[in-house]
């Protein structure tokens, strides 16, 4: 009997207001482990160049950095 309900069922506009609200609260949340995530490898490119320049290593820096504007 309650699956024959499930199918005629009409969502309330406040069960359809909560279900939107949770779409955007996840999507918002995965926007910012996005975010995050690239800040995180933007810091880690630049702690590896400044490595690389302190040792003088011009080759390698000069190769990381094309392999970096390919992604």
């Amino acid at each position: 009997m309650e699956t024959i309900k499930s199918f005629f069922h009409v969502k309330t506009p406040k069960e359809i207001m909560q279900e939107n609200k949770r779409a955007i609260r996840r999507a918002r949340r995965e926007l910012e482990r996005e975010r995050n995530r690239l800040n995180n490898e933007k810091t880690r490119n630049e702690n590896e160049i400044r490595k690389l320049a302190a040792k003088g290593e011009q080759v390698f820096l000069s190769l990381f950095h094309f392999h970096q504007i390919l992604k």
